[in-house]
């Protein structure tokens, strides 16, 4: 899970691609597979998530300390895919044209021989899972998660909850509204900070 990214996958054919435990999507096999277009609004325009290349509506993502040279990054092709998202242990629910990122070029994600091979992108931006849920009336862009440290993920798992599964707050809680400074992150105000020794 990555609070500031789209959701996107490892894709067959890769021209760089990190060694994976888990296959690599092959989206060829699919279905329900089909590039988004590139006259796609997500796709024009200065502020779109997507730039149009080839024909193609593409990203390239970079994460972390953006002034280092080497970055983990992702590029590859912006995509819609039917996803199936468990609401139990026993029942499924199928959502038609979601957007995602089938990832052909990654380098520096620290992913090389693990169990990871994608990214659960829950930015506020239109291509993150919570806005495409939202914009369904599947959710209404509320949730709540849990992440265990990156390199506990495989031991414990984080926890992501919707809606009427997030268990009530205590009472008295405080809570900060987010400031609306761009699409894809998530800022509160900071009044104050103080160290004590």
């Amino acid at each position: 899970m990555d609070t500031s990214s789209l959701i996107w996958t490892q894709c067959a054919p890769c021209i760089k691609c990190y060694q994976q435990k888990t296959s690599l999507y092959n989206s060829r096999i699919s279905m329900t597979y089909r590039k988004l277009p590139s006259n796609q609004p997500f796709c024009q325009g200065r502020n779109s998530p997507f730039r149009c290349h080839n024909i193609e509506c593409v990203y390239n993502i970079r994460y972390g300390d953006l002034s280092q040279p080497t970055t983990p990054r992702t590029k590859g092709v912006a995509s819609f895919e039917t996803f199936h998202i468990p609401i139990d242990s026993s029942h499924t629910r199928v959502i038609n044209d979601m957007i995602f990122g089938c990832s052909n070029d990654n380098s520096d994600t620290g992913f090389e021989n693990s169990q990871i091979s994608r990214i659960l992108g829950l930015s506020r931006g239109p291509d993150g899972l919570t806005s495409q849920l939202a914009k369904r009336g599947i959710i209404q862009n509320r949730f709540s998660y849990c992440l265990v440290p990156f390199h506990d993920e495989l031991k414990r798992p984080s926890i992501l909850r919707f809606e009427d599964n997030i268990p009530r707050p205590v009472e008295n809680l405080q809570s900060t509204p987010f400031l609306n400074i761009d699409r894809n992150h998530y800022y509160v105000e900071l009044l104050d900070i103080s160290v004590g020794l």
